[in-house]
């Protein structure tokens, strides 16, 4: 019979982890709303709407959201959820779904200094397509965390982050190939190159959650 260290080490041994998880749940359910709000930031700035900075504040509020439970996540583990060897693979998982907001955040604030006349619209389709790849991402991170004890379903999801991780790379490159095929001023190409960065950013930090999921997972179910 094969031996593991961990085999005897329940992921959701206690109510301390249970509590911990719905955090987590929530906390990744609030970064995908700000991916969502983002996209409709876009949406309403390619209307050139005046609906834009309503918008902003919006993506902002759930930003800060995810901070407090960032924070609360954080304090559980400092009480003792979660056995030390995974405790710090929590956090990191913590970590990188608040960048995940972050990213959008940052994202939808840049757009405040920039005109509508100043985004191609090729590349505005390009942009929605990334925020889009990277909402998915999010997806599969939920469906990861609802079905934390499933460790073949979340093996697959975790596959499928990947996947669409690299399909976010394939649009960065063609906004960078769209964003220097036109002319533009040093701010618009200044501004533009980071928004495209920042939007890619979401799918790539997505990716880093994933595999900190994975070895929570595998820590306890080897």
């Amino acid at each position: 019979m094969k031996f593991s260290i961990f085999s005897n080490f329940p992921l959701l041994g206690s109510g301390k982890e249970k509590k911990t998880l719905v955090r987590i749940a929530e906390h990744v359910k609030v970064s995908l709303e700000a991916v969502e709000g983002l996209d409709s930031v876009l949406v309403e700035f390619s209307k050139g709407s005046g609906k834009v900075e309503d918008r902003v504040r919006y993506v902002d509020g759930l930003e800060k959201a995810g901070d407090v439970l960032r924070r609360e996540i954080e304090e559980d583990l400092y009480s003792g959820a979660f056995l030390p060897i995974s405790r710090s693979r929590v956090l990191d998982f913590a970590e990188n779904v608040d960048k995940i907001s972050d990213a959008a955040e940052d994202a939808s604030k840049l757009l405040s200094f920039l005109k509508k006349d100043e985004v191609p619209e090729e590349l505005m389709v390009l942009l929605r397509s990334g925020v889009a790849k990277g909402a998915e991402s999010v997806k599969l991170l939920k469906e990861g965390i609802e079905a934390i004890e499933d460790l073949d379903k979340v093996r697959f999801l975790i596959k499928e982050v990947r996947r669409r991780e690299h399909e976010s790379d394939e649009i960065t490159h063609n906004a960078f190939a769209v964003l220097y095929g036109h002319d533009h001023s040093d701010r618009v190409l200044f501004l533009l190159a980071k928004l495209i960065e920042l939007i890619g950013n979401i799918s790539d930090v997505a990716e880093d959650a994933s595999d900190s999921l994975s070895l929570i997972v595998l820590m306890h179910k080897l």
